[in-house]
């Protein structure tokens, strides 16, 4: 018999290792995995990460009616709804839709093909629409460093 240190669950110490009669519950070793059960890593890993949606969510719905017309991103809802999906998650948060704006209008990898104009004049409206709805603060001590 083998006694080893480590212990199970309910705090007893685990015997017998690798020769554990069936759990009566399971049938099988609960040292054992049924191979039909079994999957592999790249089905596990798949399953694990959350992709965003490619359709539009009904929160992005109710964020385009909310935008005035004239702002409303509507080719973008239809031609990227996962793009629109993040705008919709993240209206209300200041600091990270300004970033995520300027990182859809800007490319700093040099390899992008680039939103049709369509979508830019979008993109840009809704920018321009966002900064007047949340102004930047101003930040006293960056002014007053600028002035020596």
């Amino acid at each position: 018999m083998v006694l080893m240190v480590y212990r199970k669950l309910d705090g007893l110490p685990v015997r017998n290792a690798g020769l554990e009669a069936p759990d009566s519950k399971l049938g099988v070793s609960s040292l054992q995995k049924p191979a039909s059960n079994a999957q592999s890593g790249e089905q596990a890993i798949a399953r694990r990460r959350q992709t965003p949606s490619a359709q539009p969510l009904p929160i992005t719905f109710k964020w385009v009616a909310k935008l005035p017309r004239s702002v409303q991103p509507l080719a973008l809802l239809r031609q990227y709804p996962r793009i629109a999906n993040m705008m919709a998650g993240m209206w209300q948060d200041p600091q990270s839709c300004r970033a995520y704006l300027h990182d859809l209008l800007t490319d700093r990898r040099g390899t992008r093909k680039g939103f049709t104009p369509e979508i830019v004049q979008e993109l840009v409206l809704l920018r321009v629409h966002y900064e007047d709805l949340h102004p930047p603060l101003l930040d006293v001590y960056q002014e007053v460093n600028k002035r020596g």
